[in-house]
């Protein structure tokens, strides 16, 4: 996955979250993020959060017929798509969907203060389906603050650490939290995060 400086992580955040609020996202909307694990990832997730959407978790890896139900039921206002892979990636979507890809978004400039409530999504997730269609799960932006704060106050005799994780399209939590290495990574003297 590798490792981003905070410096490297801003610089990656925000001009996307900007190419996202040009393209008509705000706050409350849903962006869905078809994107293999990695830094590219993690930084489109934060993006689509910082300009006050939720994001839609969507594996590479599925099929084309799951991918296309998960689109249509959720409904986002655009599509990330790793730049290298666009072409590949947004064929595997329904026809008519609007991609973006996150290498085309590096010029764009900083979104405008954004203003989101506690009840506008944070992201949706969608359940394995094993029990009939699998059906996508909206978690509010006050679940996921409060789920973030929470490890803080349980662990307070470690040290600070940074919520990370990876994307994940089943119902499996995005954020993990079953020990400190799996729900977040110390941070060094330099400022480094994986």
């Amino acid at each position: 996955m590798g490792t981003f400086s905070y410096a490297e992580l801003l610089t990656a955040v925000v001009p996307l979250a900007g190419s996202l609020h040009a393209s008509g996202v705000q706050a409350g909307d849903l962006v869905g993020l078809c994107m293999p694990r990695g830094r590219e990832a993690v930084a489109a997730m934060l993006a689509v959060l910082r300009v006050g959407a939720g994001y839609l978790p969507l594996d590479p890896g599925y099929p084309a017929a799951r991918l296309t139900m998960m689109v249509e039921e959720a409904g986002p206002r655009v599509v990330l798509v790793p730049g290298d892979r666009a072409d590949g990636f947004a064929r595997s979507l329904p026809p008519g969907t609007s991609v973006l890809a996150v290498d085309a978004a590096a010029a764009a400039a900083a979104g405008p203060d954004t203003t989101v409530v506690p009840e506008d999504p944070a992201y949706v997730i969608f359940t394995s389906g094993s029990t009939g269609r699998p059906k996508g799960v909206v978690v509010p932006r006050r679940a996921l603050t409060h789920f973030c704060r929470r490890p803080t106050n349980a662990t307070s005799s470690l040290p600070p650490t940074v919520c990370c994780s990876s994307l994940r399209s089943a119902s499996t939590p995005v954020w993990r939290r079953s020990s400190p290495r799996s729900w977040g990574v110390p941070r060094s003297s330099s400022g480094t995060t994986t």
